[in-house]
């Protein structure tokens, strides 16, 4: 049984979606170290498709390693967003890298395009809007802390924010 976290639901969500993410690069890292190997030992005149396979493999191994980091580390939602770009940018090199060099095949351009965004992009945009709430509840609450801190009232509005104020002097003075 996996050991609850004190997290909340946004960091626990990426968390398996990391792990999602590792589980999906573990049989391409496999498959890639496979031929890998098949090139260095069988194939000596083939020096670019084994360093292709290497970096690919390296690339599944370095998303499968930011998805463990990602597991059981604690992180605050910049960390997790860093990670997430980490994770989205190794995919994105594998996606270019692996599907441009061989020969040109518009279904598993498509299929590997919509598993990357669905599968990296996706989560790398929830934790930027992690981040982004957490920055605007921050701003608030400095806000708040800042003019109502003290228990006064502004003479213009009674929330935390002077959006909603009417203006000291008026930006365009009507003329009369």
């Amino acid at each position: 049984m996996l050991a609850t976290s004190k997290q909340p639901l946004g960091p626990t969500v990426l968390r398996f979606a990391g792990i999602v993410q590792g589980l999906v690069a573990l049989p391409c890292m496999i498959q890639l170290a496979c031929s890998t190997y098949l090139y260095w030992s069988h194939c000596h005149d083939s020096w670019y498709f084994f360093t292709t396979h290497l970096l690919a493999a390296s690339a599944c191994l370095g998303i499968i390693f930011v998805a463990s980091v990602q597991w059981k580390a604690l992180t605050t939602p910049l960390q997790t967003l860093k990670l997430e770009a980490i994770k989205a940018a190794f995919a994105e090199a594998l996606f270019l890298w692996v599907n441009f060099t061989h020969s040109y095949h518009v279904k598993r351009y498509i299929a590997t395009g919509l598993a990357t965004v669905v599968l990296f992009w996706a989560p790398l945009y929830y934790a930027y809007l992690a981040v982004k709430d957490e920055k605007r509840n921050e701003i608030l609450k400095e806000n708040e802390t800042l003019h109502f801190g003290n228990n006064r009232r502004s003479e213009y509005t009674d929330g935390p924010l002077y959006a909603d104020a009417p203006e000291k002097t008026p930006l365009l003075q009507s003329r009369v």
